[in-house]
């Protein structure tokens, strides 16, 4: 069984003869009273949505079921298909309940794997390393025209979440981390290069040097070019001092 959070981007392998049942729903479907942002889902606590546990911790389980475990679990599925074919009044109360019971199959037979990892705080590293996928995308391709989607898609997250993410965990917009992470690479082939400042500008991924000398002004409040000579001539004064001593 997969479990996939509604920012996640997922994709599952096809093997011929495989059968797959999908069961989409809403949160407010299992959970009416819920009144979480479904892009916070994962940091409501277990003891107030045990069943959003297979959801939170799916990256780090495979959830394999095999004999009577196995056996239950495919005569709810089949379960849920003859009610959803045949709608009646009732029916929605009847699929919720189906599909909670097989959540709980999953919790019972997942229990101490899950408790680890509630306890290790798990779904935080989640959210690190997918912070790291995002900055790891942004470096690699400073020189291109770097999109929120295709960011996202590197992490494996929704353009939605990423925002949320990055807004919650660093206070910043998407722009704003592309912009940053600019115009350090500015700063370091200024300093490190021969590079005039049209080519320091391309490598970094801004349209223009005229552009860039307007960002680059505005983050660092002094331009590229003299950004560059207050480094040299820093160095050649600390140069001057190591002759002297």
């Amino acid at each position: 069984l997969a479990f996939i959070l509604p920012y996640r981007i997922h994709m599952n392998p096809h093997p011929d003869g495989t059968r797959y049942i999908l069961i989409s729903f809403t949160q407010k479907f299992i959970r009416p009273d819920l009144q979480t942002d479904p892009l916070d889902l994962e940091e409501v606590p277990l003891e107030t949505a045990p069943e959003l546990a297979p959801f939170k911790y799916q990256e780090f389980l495979d959830f394999n079921f095999s004999g009577t475990e196995l056996v239950q679990i495919q005569g709810l599925l089949q379960a849920m298909l003859r009610e959803n074919q045949d709608r009646r009044f009732g029916s929605l109360e009847i699929l919720r309940g189906m599909l909670l019971q097989l959540i709980g199959i999953v919790c019972r037979s997942y229990e101490a794997s899950i408790l680890r990892l509630v306890q290790s705080k798990a779904h935080k590293a989640s959210r690190r390393e997918a912070l790291k996928r995002v900055t790891k995308y942004i470096r690699d391709h400073l020189a291109d025209d770097i999109s929120l989607t295709d960011a996202a898609a590197a992490a494996f997250l929704s353009p939605n979440y990423l925002t949320h993410l990055l807004k919650q965990e660093t206070g910043r917009t998407f722009t704003d981390t592309v912009t940053d992470r600019r115009i350090e690479k500015a700063r370091e082939l200024l300093a490190n290069t021969n590079l005039r400042i049209a080519e320091v500008a391309t490598a970094c991924g801004f349209t223009d040097e005229a552009y860039f000398t307007r960002r680059f002004r505005q983050k660092e409040s002094t331009s590229p070019r003299s950004y560059r000579e207050n480094i040299r001539n820093a160095l050649m004064v600390g140069q001057s001092y190591t002759k002297v001593g």
